[in-house]
């Protein structure tokens, strides 16, 4: 009898509170759908450059320049940045960091779309839910890809100004991928450039590749393994892209 009374409780409470069930999420903890429509499809661009026939993401900063990864824009003072109304669009390389691996590219012609916002946190948790756009391999169309996963951890990567911490994502960071924003859900304020994605080989199979290197089955195996889809990448970290944007004189 005492079973049937507490559930004669439970049922009435929960028929007496109905908002519980519809109301809405803080305006301060949007879905990724929300932070899809806010940051957008509009705001990232495929970034070209002709000289290398490299190619990879850019996105729209609220200083009206588009941030990048250097290695994308590697060799090229000029790129194109093709929009997601397949518009192009000149972009002068204003600044390249090798050592950060960041870009910034300064258009010719103003770009009317919604900005991007820097992070102004200093500090980002392992587990943190993030949302991301770009242009994987493979990929073809006009429009950026939505991609969305987690903050996995912490990775020390070589770079040329030697071992330098990056963000370990759980998301399908790709080739291509490299200069997109990866956005904070909970804000919709970017928190790092995605980088690469992690295809570690072997030092029997690094050999191997580098034995072939300039020769057609070598760039046949490159290419294949440039193309294989995985679902973990790096990106930039907060601090690096904070330091990157005050020492360019623009605010984040």
């Amino acid at each position: 009898m005492r079973v049937f009374g507490a559930i004669a409780v439970l049922v009435t409470f929960l028929a007496a509170t109905p908002a519980l069930a519809e109301s809405p999420l803080p305006s301060s903890a949007p879905t990724v759908a929300q932070t899809s429509r806010r940051a957008g499809i509009a705001s990232v661009f495929r970034v070209i450059c002709s000289a290398t026939q490299s190619e990879g993401s850019g996105f729209l900063h609220r200083s009206g320049n588009v941030i990048s990864s250097e290695h994308v824009v590697r060799g090229c003072q000029q790129v194109t940045l093709r929009l997601p109304n397949n518009n192009e669009v000149v972009g002068e390389v204003l600044r390249a960091d090798r050592v950060r691996d960041l870009a910034l590219i300064a258009p010719t012609t103003r770009i009317r779309a919604p900005l991007f916002s820097i992070s102004a946190a200093t500090s980002v948790e392992v587990g943190s839910q993030i949302a991301f756009w770009g242009f994987p391999g493979g990929y073809n169309d006009a429009p950026p890809l939505f991609g969305a996963g987690y903050v996995a951890g912490l990775t020390y990567t070589a770079t040329a100004g030697g071992r330098r911490p990056q963000w370990v994502l759980n998301a399908a960071i790709n080739q291509g991928n490299s200069g997109g924003p990866v956005v904070l859900v909970e804000t919709g304020e970017v928190i790092g450039v995605a980088v690469s994605k992690m295809a570690p080989l072997s030092p029997a199979s690094k050999a191997m590749l580098d034995e072939l290197d300039g020769q057609p089955i070598g760039l046949l195996l490159k290419e294949l393994r440039g193309q294989v889809q995985l679902v973990v990448g790096t990106a930039v970290m907060l601090g690096d892209l904070q330091g990157f944007l005050s020492e360019s004189g623009i605010a984040p």
